[in-house]
């Protein structure tokens, strides 16, 4: 899963909203990277985003957008023993609507009301 959640480049094939534009060959904490948010909102645009943590192959996390009209941070655990189960935390302002269990190996994301978002 790391390698999954590490293609940057291969993100819009599993989460449909967020591509990654010029992804650079190094990620590490203190990397920019550049990401074109899809929504079909009034927030879609391309933002930047700063890595945190790269902590291979356990957690993954980065912050960023423009204050004032959309921001976030996105961070990623992954279950020691299996490294296959991760622990998203994505965190957008304003706020959206939440999200189902997600795999990046499996279905693409749904947007669902929250009492039927699952566990």
């Amino acid at each position: 899963m790391w390698k999954v959640l590490t293609d940057f480049a291969g993100y819009a094939q599993w989460h449909p909203d967020l591509s990654f534009v010029d992804v650079p060959t190094e990620v590490r904490p203190g990397t920019v990277l550049r990401a074109r948010l899809s929504t079909g909102s009034e927030i879609d645009g391309e933002y930047d985003f700063t890595v945190l943590h790269y902590e291979a192959p356990r957690r993954l996390a980065w912050e960023g957008g423009i204050p004032g009209v959309v921001t976030g941070d996105h961070s990623f655990l992954l279950d020691p023993m299996t490294a296959e189960r991760a622990t998203r935390n994505p965190r957008l302002s304003p706020a959206r609507p939440p999200w189902k269990p997600w795999s990046p190996t499996g279905p693409k994301w749904r947007r669902t009301p929250r009492a039927t978002a699952g566990p």
